[in-house]
């Protein structure tokens, strides 16, 4: 899911200028997606409050592979063909100003976008917007679920540590793919990603919690001791563990 986030927010701008002859108005969408963004993760962090978050986990990536697989169809609603084949990139850019000959004539450009390209374009995007921000703000609570309070907040740490291969897995893969299948591809092979985590969310507990520390572990080194990551046991607290283990010891406590 952060892949498909990461993807998204790097080429939604330039997908829309393949079609949309207004700069400014990408400009004003892409401003309007920080509120999606916010009120994305109440709402998802709020399911996850009132069910779970195999729950909420599994309606964001539903969610995301529906509106990021058909993100390219709003490329076709109300576009002209003729304009549509024959704009380049130059002219979408240079869209917000006045073309001005040598002459000082107005030069009239006959291809305007359509109000209903720019709403169903600025809807996708401020849906998936809406979307994907529900990782960011329920994995801090599933991963102190998980591995405890202890641990939760170091292993979150290392959680989105996938942020540097999924960096380099869009720098690197989306070029090619753009230039075998062009945008269309991109969005499928993401929303590829998003089955993918939904497959592997559907085999998530439903509530997680933390298993019972192992007795005996072959990394209980000092140095991952200080990082948090492990607790070697002393004398005291193995002396201890055995009288707990002892259920003569146990009733005698008791």
């Amino acid at each position: 899911v952060v892949l498909i986030s990461n993807c998204v927010a790097a080429f939604y701008k330039s997908f829309g200028l393949t079609f949309i002859k207004d700069d400014r108005f990408l400009s004003i969408v892409g401003a309007v997606t920080s509120v999606f963004n916010c009120t994305g993760r109440l709402f998802y962090g709020l399911i996850m409050d009132k069910s779970a978050y195999k729950v909420a986990m599994c309606i964001e990536s539903t969610l995301l592979i529906i509106l990021v697989s058909t993100f390219y169809l709003t490329s076709y609603i109300g576009v002209d063909p003729d304009c549509f084949e024959t704009t380049t990139a130059l002219d979408l850019v240079n869209s917000t100003t006045a073309n001005i000959t040598l002459d000082d004539s107005p030069v009239i450009d006959t291809c305007v976008t359509a109000l209903s390209t720019k709403v169903a374009y600025a809807v996708w995007v401020w849906a998936i917007f809406f979307t994907f921000p529900g990782t960011y703000s329920t994995q801090p609570a599933v991963t102190t679920q998980t591995f405890g309070h202890k641990y939760g907040g170091f292993i979150y740490a290392f959680l989105f540590s996938c942020d540097i291969i999924n960096n380099l897995m869009v720098a690197t893969m989306s070029r090619a793919i753009k230039e075998a299948y062009g945008y269309l591809g991109i969005f499928l092979t993401i929303s590829g990603f998003g089955v993918l985590a939904l497959v592997i969310t559907c085999f998530y507990p439903y509530r997680p919690r933390p298993g019972p520390r192992p007795t005996e572990s072959w990394c209980l080194f000092p140095s991952l001791e200080k990082l948090g990551l492990v607790e070697i046991p002393r004398g005291d607290d193995q002396n201890n563990g055995r009288e707990t283990k002892n259920p003569e010891l146990r009733t005698t406590r008791m």
